[in-house]
């Protein structure tokens, strides 16, 4: 092939690009297609998930819809002389209506029920308050009521802070920007190997913060799933990637490190009413509460690493709502 143009052939020559050159920009252009779409769709499956949850209006359900269910997600553990079941759930009117015959039946059966319970409402010790928390969840409404029906304890023992959760959501956006920054040098027609290798090392390490965080994070993570696994109607557990952030790994070092406190606060006798204490969180801290109960290396691990921000959090320690005789309130019992 001579070095003139021929029509319908690009000649790289002429063209003041090289065969390398051309290969490193597609590599490049599809790097960053890549970056981008990714958690562009992850976030479009995200919004769709958050419209569902606005709909909730809160409402309690009272009977099982006659649709098929899903299978509810269940660990179970046993701390000294407690036998815990984690029941992993979605926070939606239809999983609750699906599941809701299941739901009762675990209810009725326990002797306490631990719940997340979201912004704490800072209760104080012997009041009577009209529930548990300040929710309009339709999931954790249904629990409650059924907790007051079959007169069972409550047992909140959550923390979160929405400062924090700030601080993932900008740590995953620096990570994104970063890692856009980097994969553009790497693709650079005067980049040498010394800074293409030094240049795919950082563009690695701000990827995998940026799919480590929960905001942008969890768009990353969840267009991955999206596209690599097909969508099932099973809600796979065993799928949380337990990275470092506030939103869910932090929750459920804590969340972990409160239920190990139960066997020495939970009155004895209550206890000996059920067949076991119901641990009913949203999936992913079920997953992760499950995983540091029965590693615990790794909970000492975790928890030496996220002890220096503790003092940031919304301290609720663990507090017990329970049903008065009468049906109206809870009252209330600080436990730790």
């Amino acid at each position: 092939m001579t070095n003139e143009n021929i029509e319908g052939v690009v000649n790289y020559e002429n063209s003041g690009v090289s065969r390398r050159g051309f290969l490193r920009k597609m590599i490049g252009w599809s790097a960053r297609t890549a970056i981008v779409a990714t958690p562009l769709y992850g976030a479009i499956r995200v919004s769709r998930n958050i419209t569902q949850g606005e709909k909730d209006k809160g409402i309690v359900i009272t009977q099982q819809e006659d649709v098929p269910a899903e299978a509810i997600e269940e660990k179970t553990a046993d701390i000294e002389n407690l036998k815990l079941r984690l029941i992993g759930v979605r926070h939606t009117q239809d999983f609750t209506k699906k599941h809701f015959d299941a739901l009762e039946q675990l209810v009725k059966n326990s002797s306490y029920v631990v719940a997340e319970s979201g912004y704490p409402r800072n209760p104080v010790d012997g009041d009577v308050v009209p529930s548990p928390e300040e929710t309009k969840n339709t999931y954790f409404k249904t629990i409650y009521e059924l907790a007051k029906k079959y007169h069972k304890p409550i047992i909140t023992l959550d923390s979160i802070n929405s400062g924090l959760m700030v601080a993932d959501m900008l740590t995953g956006l620096v990570g994104l920007s970063r890692t856009m920054k980097n994969s553009r040098i790497l693709t650079a027609d005067n980049t040498t190997r010394r800074e293409l290798l030094a240049g795919s090392i950082k563009t690695m390490g701000w990827l995998g913060l940026t799919i480590g965080t929960w905001s942008p994070g969890s768009i990353f993570r969840t267009g991955i799933h999206g596209i690599v696994k097909p969508k099932s109607k099973e809600y796979d557990l065993e799928n949380e990637v337990f990275s470092y952030n506030h939103i869910i790994d932090q929750r459920n070092v804590q969340l972990t490190k409160r239920l190990l406190q139960l066997p020495g606060l939970l009155d004895e006798d209550e206890v000996a009413k059920g067949e076991h204490v119901m641990v009913t969180f949203g999936a992913t801290h079920t997953a992760g509460a499950h995983y540091y109960l029965t590693h615990p290396t790794a909970l000492r691990l975790k928890d030496a690493s996220y002890a220096w921000n503790y003092n940031l959090l919304d301290h609720e320690g663990i507090v017990q709502y329970t049903p008065e005789e009468d049906g109206e309130g809870w009252r209330v019992k600080k436990l730790a």
